[in-house]
């Protein structure tokens, strides 16, 4: 696979979680955050997340599109996922095992693949 691939494929699940987590966290969310999901709070970030996730993925999309330098949209969608697993990490004790580990799992994945397709821009 190439890293153009590499980064579509990024780009098109990051709009999918996106769509997820923004549209309905009510019942995406507890397969990463378990029983605190459903608080109010945890309903509100998981919007905002929905939206940054959306927006990036997008972004990337259009630009691999032609329509601008990709590397930016990429770049910053791996810090994300680089974020997104230190607060993973850090609230392990109140996270479901499953969703723990799928989410630690996915992040790692999400970083490296998201490095890999950086560094394949030209």
């Amino acid at each position: 696979m190439e890293p153009r691939d590499i980064a579509r494929f990024l780009a098109a699940g990051r709009i999918a979680f996106g769509f997820g987590f923004g549209l309905i966290p009510e019942r995406t969310a507890p397969l990463w955050l378990g029983r605190i999901a459903r608080s109010p709070g945890a309903i509100f970030f998981c919007r905002i997340l929905g939206a940054r996730d959306f927006v990036l993925g997008a972004g990337a999309m259009a630009a691999l599109s032609g329509r601008g330098d990709p590397r930016p949209w990429i770049l910053a969608g791996a810090a994300a996922d680089a974020a997104d697993l230190a607060a993973t990490v850090a609230a392990r004790e109140e996270l479901p095992p499953t969703g723990y580990a799928v989410a630690v799992a996915t992040t790692v994945g999400a970083v490296a693949f998201g490095l890999l397709a950086y560094r394949g821009q030209s």
